[in-house]
């Protein structure tokens, strides 16, 4: 049985906020319960139901934050460096591999939170589109939706999506389905980072293993599609605490802010107010930090142990769970 210390459900593939806020309703309704958990037995709620404002965009946001991460510290890492993508400079060319939900806002975030990417293909119901020179993700779903999501008449240049796939990139970010891209569609990859933009990775078995010996850098699901769960870990927090999550740091970060400018200026009199961030900036940033940190932690098992990044990541996963147990005395 669902409850909030166990089965929490969230939004998946044909459901939306909507269906949130009715399962909780009628949670509470066949429990007849008034407990104060009600709120947090589901995630991905409307605001208005107790979620939070930043859900639908870290579908993306997640996705956006690594390729962003992996950007920013090219040298700081030998498994980045060895991708010869290098930080700033010329404008890193992106393809989108399904152009959905995940797809269309992990391109928005991605330009919105570096400009020093472009997206050059995007890909859609078997159709694609390439402009070397990028292609602005908002006029794209504008098109789809006015065009009952058919890519088909949006330029002269749609063609069938394997032409867009084989082109040459810096990054694809495959957001469509699970195992979509199989040994045959993967031989025709000429890009040098691959990122996995789905809750499942959509490379077979035999896709994985011709791009790693491409020497593609692979960064797997569990790590870059982690956002919509990070939002709804903090989502379910605010329901069990039955607070604006604000309230958890506002208050000294506006004394501190405010103690910043008052140092800078000397003079009290021209003191700007400033109010703190809001719960939904909040949220974002935690996103992006968490994800940083945990590239960050993958990046170093993998290059410690000479694994890949899916297997640094299962690994840490796995330690986790082994020492947690053996911390209370429990043999595995």
């Amino acid at each position: 049985m669902i409850k909030a210390s166990c089965d929490i459900m969230s939004v998946d593939v044909g459901s939306d906020s909507k269906m949130m806020n009715v399962i909780k309703d009628t949670y509470k309704t066949v429990i007849n319960s008034n407990s104060v958990e009600i709120d947090a037995i589901v995630t991905g709620k409307g605001t208005r139901f107790g979620g939070l404002e930043a859900y639908e965009k870290s579908f993306g946001l997640g996705t956006a934050s690594i390729v962003n991460f992996l950007e920013q510290n090219c040298g700081n890492f030998k498994s980045l460096r060895e991708t010869n993508l290098q930080t700033g400079g010329s404008k890193k060319s992106v393809i989108l591999k399904g152009f959905g939900k995940n797809g269309a806002a992990a391109a928005r975030e991605l330009l919105e939170m570096n400009s020093h990417f472009k997206i050059v293909g995007i890909t859609h119901g078997g159709y694609g589109i390439y402009n070397q020179i990028g292609i602005d993700p908002e006029e794209m779903s504008y098109y789809l939706e006015k065009h009952d999501d058919r890519l088909e008449g949006f330029s002269k240049n749609v063609v069938d999506e394997h032409l867009i796939m084989s082109r040459k990139c810096d990054i694809i970010i495959a957001t469509d389905k699970e195992f979509s891209i199989n040994e045959e569609l993967a031989k025709t990859f000429n890009c040098k980072v691959f990122v996995d933009g789905l809750n499942a990775s959509p490379l077979t078995f035999e896709a994985e293993s011709i791009l790693l010996q491409k020497k593609v850098l692979i960064i797997p699901s569990v790590l870059s599609y982690s956002g919509q769960f990070i939002c709804g870990y903090l989502e379910w927090l605010k329901n069990l605490e039955h607070r604006n999550l604000t309230i958890l740091f506002k208050r000294f970060e506006k004394n501190l802010r405010n103690q910043f400018i008052s140092m800078i200026t000397k003079r009290k009199d021209q003191k700007e107010v400033y109010e703190g961030p809001t719960e939904n900036e909040l949220v974002i940033t935690t996103i992006q930090e968490m994800m940083d940190q945990a590239f960050s932690n993958v990046i170093e098992t993998a290059e410690n142990d000479g694994l890949t990044l899916r297997q640094a990541a299962y690994s840490i996963g796995l330690n986790r769970v082994y020492n947690h147990y053996k911390e209370k005395g429990i043999s595995l």
